[in-house]
């Protein structure tokens, strides 16, 4: 049985790296089942992808990948700073067909999309099981009516993850503090996390907003740094840990990961 699954689509991410051109696997569900599965929490993903996707992931169950002879996967441009470029491509809707029976029994659903590819009634129907829901909202906020499907996304979440950026879009005060707790005002949501780059990260939780600074990595690309430290949260959260004292660690595994990071371009710089 898997302890959490992830819903959303992979990704082919195209990286300019200076003067190199760097390929991988990405997309918010990735990061987050890597984050998972780096705790010893099983995670299994939810998505589509074509036939030349390599779905040979690191601790982490792919029945629930589902593979089409089309070319479905999303594709991202990224420079070397980790600002995106463009979606070239948007695979197709997931829906509850696409969940295996067995990941059913899981009490955790992270919803973590490119766009909006996880209908909000599939959500519901996970909260209606009884599944705590872990939610970024970046994908939604990306659809044409953006600030509706989100706010209506986040009102079905426990836990939501935002960029400070979406924040200032979805609300309409002045301060940092003041947005997050209008947003909390219509969600009600039991905490929320407003990623902030190298700023670090904002919490609220319990009433409470809390701010952790963030270890600069200097010279690496930090793509997916957010997504990463949602998941090492949700996990941390999973195993019973205080929401402070799981970010506090979120933010640490996030540092290591970065530095593994710079570590492996330094080797392809030589």
């Amino acid at each position: 049985m898997v302890d959490v699954i992830c819903l959303g689509h992979l990704t082919r991410d195209k990286i300019q790296f200076y003067d190199r051109k760097l390929e991988r696997r990405g997309g918010p569900a990735y990061f987050i089942s890597q984050a998972l599965a780096d705790q010893k929490i099983l995670p299994g993903i939810v998505s589509v992808v074509d036939e030349n996707f390599n779905k040979s992931l690191y601790g982490v169950d792919t029945e629930g990948i589902k593979v089409v002879d089309t070319m479905t996967t999303v594709e991202i441009t990224e420079d070397e700073k980790g600002v995106r470029g463009h979606i070239s491509l948007y695979g197709p809707t997931i829906d509850s067909s696409s969940i295996p029976k067995i990941y059913l029994d899981a009490n955790i659903a992270v919803v973590s999309t490119v766009k909006d590819e996880v209908p909000l009634h599939l959500i519901q129907s996970l909260s209606d099981r009884g599944m705590i829901i872990a939610l970024d909202l970046q994908g939604y906020l990306r659809t044409t009516n953006g600030k509706e499907e989100a706010i209506t996304a986040a009102v079905m979440a426990d836990y939501i993850k935002i960029t400070e950026s979406e924040l200032e879009k979805l609300t309409s005060e002045e301060t940092l503090e003041k947005r997050i707790l209008q947003l909390n005002s219509e969600v009600n949501a039991e905490a929320i996390a407003v990623t902030r780059g190298r700023k670090g990260v904002s919490l609220y939780h319990e009433g409470d907003i809390i701010s952790l600074e963030t270890v600069a990595v200097n010279g690496v690309q930090t793509a997916g740094a957010g997504d990463l430290f949602f998941g090492h949260l949700i996990g941390r959260i999973k195993q019973g840990e205080s929401f402070k004292e799981a970010a506090s660690q979120a933010q640490w595994y996030v540092f290591s990961k970065l530095e593994q990071r710079l570590a492996k371009l330094n080797e392809v710089k030589k």
